[in-house]
């Protein structure tokens, strides 16, 4: 059956022989526009960091996910990455203080949590305040943020979502 484990393999085999940095050889690729990493498991290497850096100065993007507790429950030092751009991954975790929909206190529903209006835009939300808008009440894009740590965030980075008012970060540790 398709399933992760496939899709990992049929990746794999896709790229044998393309370069011997497993992952960070799409950086490479000028046609290349995204790089995705899904809960890196291991350390990168300076080469690696270094390719990394390289796609993004040409333009391209990276889209990374990494569950509750951050790198050190990952074993990564993806953190080493994300600092040159403002950005850090807490090793904690949101937790929604009080049940709603979901059974898990980590599958956090966030109701509040959209901090640029754009997105709210996009997701055919009306926005509070908008000229365009008969209706002057805001409508704000829900979402889970499933197993997941906070982020902290600095320039030249800015934060566009949050955990909402309903959600506490715990174990924080900065």
């Amino acid at each position: 059956g398709i399933n992760a484990e496939y899709g990992k393999q049929w990746y794999q085999r896709r790229v044998r022989g393309t370069s011997p940095i497993l992952g960070i050889h799409v950086a490479a690729n000028q046609q290349a526009q995204l790089i995705v990493f899904i809960g890196p498991r291991e350390k990168f290497t300076k080469t690696e960091f270094d390719a990394i850096n390289n796609f993004i100065s040409r333009g391209g993007s990276v889209l990374l996910s990494l569950g509750d507790g951050g790198e050190g429950k990952y074993d990564t030092n993806i953190n080493f990455l994300l600092e040159d751009y403002g950005i850090m991954i807490n090793s904690d975790s949101v937790i929604r203080t009080s049940y709603y929909k979901y059974f898990h206190p980590k599958e956090a529903y966030i109701a509040n949590g959209v901090l640029n209006r754009e997105i709210n835009k996009g997701g055919g939300k009306i926005v509070g305040g908008d000229i365009d808008n008969e209706n002057p009440v805001g409508q704000n894009l829900t979402f889970v943020y499933p197993y997941g740590a906070t982020l902290h965030v600095v320039k030249p980075s800015v934060p566009v979502l949050s955990s909402g008012s309903t959600s506490l970060p715990i174990n924080r540790h900065n």
